[in-house]
């Protein structure tokens, strides 16, 4: 009678120990702490030189801010550029000559590869919108622009220290 309590009781924990790693997992997930995959769309944003003017092409640190904030819109359950994983804590601004997204830094004159990971279709559409920023560069020209949809879209985790001094649990 006392193994058949034991072997409850450790199934039991067992039971308890295995939702906890699942709910952590799921956790992980949603925090950009995981590698994930899925189907999505890659944009790839191309600055062109133009040589008859002398004026090189840049993207701009606003521009990436409003690409991920219409693929938020658009449902995107995870987003990456240039393989920085975006998350609450991700900071996409002008750094000097360079844009910086997390603690990377990025030439603007280079080439942007933006993933997200939701309904393909819809993720895309976002962009075909008159006053999109993807067709406001079309319009302003200077970029070679390209969009993806594809079934396995790869998103990195965030791969930075999360570190607080700060916040307190109540």
């Amino acid at each position: 009678m006392k193994i058949d309590e034991i072997e409850k009781s450790v199934a039991s924990s067992n039971k308890v120990a295995s939702q906890m790693k699942e709910e952590l997992d799921q956790l992980r997930l949603l925090s950009g702490l995981t590698d994930v995959e899925g189907p999505g769309i890659e944009i790839t944003i191309t600055p062109v030189n133009d040589l008859s003017n002398k004026q090189a092409s840049q993207v701009y640190y606003k521009d990436l801010i409003d690409i991920v904030n219409e693929l938020n819109s658009a449902g995107a359950e995870a987003i990456s550029i240039n393989d920085e994983r975006f998350v609450g804590r991700t900071q996409i601004r002008q750094a000097g000559l360079s844009i910086k997204i997390n603690d990377s830094k990025f030439d603007p004159t280079q080439p942007f590869v933006i993933k997200a990971i939701g309904d393909p279709a819809i993720l895309e559409g976002a962009f075909k919108m008159p006053d999109s920023i993807i067709e406001i560069l079309k319009k302003i020209g200077g970029f070679e622009i390209k969009i993806v949809r594809s079934d396995k879209i790869k998103i990195l985790k965030y791969n930075k220290n999360l570190e607080y001094k700060y916040i307190q649990r109540k």
